[in-house]
């Protein structure tokens, strides 16, 4: 019996120790993909704050667009900390960001 005991015990400290171990893991990799998953959502917040500015679709039809656009996606990439934040055309142009030149992506 003892032989018995001894091993169930061994068992329990086993189960214990792994999932002791396991615990932190799973936190760390929830953590992790819980980050991602605000950064993804920043950024598609970000992205949209342009497209819904007044001005926006006036100034992409305009005589400038780059002219009317930069100061917008200055403004946009200064308020939100973002790195960069670029406005293209539907037929991909870009009309604002760091290089903004009228040429296709």
């Amino acid at each position: 019996m003892r032989r018995v005991a001894g091993q169930v015990f061994l068992l329990q400290v086993m189960v214990v120790v792994l999932v002791v171990a396991a615990a932190p893991a799973a936190l760390v990799l929830q953590a992790r993909e819980d980050g991602m998953a605000d950064a993804r959502q920043r950024s598609r917040d970000i992205a949209g704050t342009p497209v819904y500015a007044p001005d926006t679709p006036g100034s992409m039809t305009g005589p400038d667009p780059s002219g009317q656009l930069q100061p917008l996606a200055e403004k946009v990439t200064k308020e939100t900390g973002a790195d960069l934040v670029v406005v293209y055309s539907r037929d991909g142009v870009r009309c604002a960001g760091p290089t903004a030149s009228g040429r296709r992506r």
